[in-house]
């Protein structure tokens, strides 16, 4: 996406909104801030089954309860060939993009750029994506299904398109905010060989809970991967595996 396109995203996303409505404007910024035991996307490990640190910041201009834009910082280290010094030590995505509810239905529709400093650049690892996805909030659970789209996914593998859904669970019978969150995707890859794996399935289910502003939460977290169909296996065969993932962060809102 070049600069005239993305800043066209930017000003759509932030901007379009006070067509829709002529409510007062407010601008929010947060600031996040977590550890986690491993960094697994889409169920499979960027760290080499070992912690992350994880910083974000986004703003968000409120328009109404129908639109709010925002932009997205967030960043990670990363480490995703055992053994092995790719150059790539850090991810860091920028997000564009807009949300709203009406009457319990929740969307949300972004631009999303990942990338990858000083990684080779022979190994095309920084790609982009446009994500979608909606939820409706009945009380007492609040389903989510969503679609991420690239054209030219990590790796130079091409096409690909992540396909989700999930679902909260607000145990309101206990204290701290406690939840229950579950997930389960499909990625589709054109060039498999290309990254690495065939096409397949992640699923994760977890609790969590908020102490004094701090968020807290255990997840188990797994593919239907195969140890040979994991990056060939070898040093990678366990980047796919299920495994447990311990997670403490908090959110200061300025």
């Amino acid at each position: 996406m070049n600069k005239k396109i993305l800043g066209f995203a930017l000003a759509a996303a932030l901007f379009a909104g006070p067509a829709l409505a002529q409510d007062k404007k407010s601008i929010d910024v947060t600031a996040t801030a977590a550890i986690v035991s491993d960094y697994s996307f889409r169920g499979i490990s960027q760290t080499d089954n070992n912690p992350a640190l994880q910083l974000g910041v986004e703003g968000a201009m409120k328009v109404n309860d129908y639109f709010t834009g925002f932009v997205n910082l967030w960043g990670s280290n990363v480490d995703f060939i055992p053994n092995v010094d790719d150059g790539a030590h850090a991810e860091i995505d920028f997000t564009v993009g807009f949300r709203g509810a009406v009457s319990g239905l929740g969307y949300e529709a972004k631009y999303i750029t990942y990338n990858y400093p000083g990684a080779s650049k022979n190994l095309n690892y920084d790609f982009r994506e446009i994500a979608g996805s909606v939820n409706y909030d009945f009380g007492f659970v609040i389903p989510t299904a969503g679609i991420n789209y690239s054209t030219n996914y990590f790796g130079n593998s091409g096409n690909a398109t992540y396909y989700y859904a999930g679902v909260k669970v607000p145990l309101s019978f206990i204290p701290y905010d406690t939840r229950i969150l579950a997930n389960i995707g499909k990625q589709n890859i054109d060039k498999n060989a290309a990254f690495g794996t065939p096409d397949y399935k992640d699923w994760n289910v977890g609790i969590f809970a908020t102490f004094f502003g701090v968020d807290v939460g255990v997840q188990y977290v797994d593919t239907d991967l195969k140890t040979n169909e994991c990056f060939g296996g070898g040093v990678s065969k366990d980047l796919c595996k299920g495994r447990a993932i311990l997670s403490v962060g908090y959110t200061y809102a300025f």
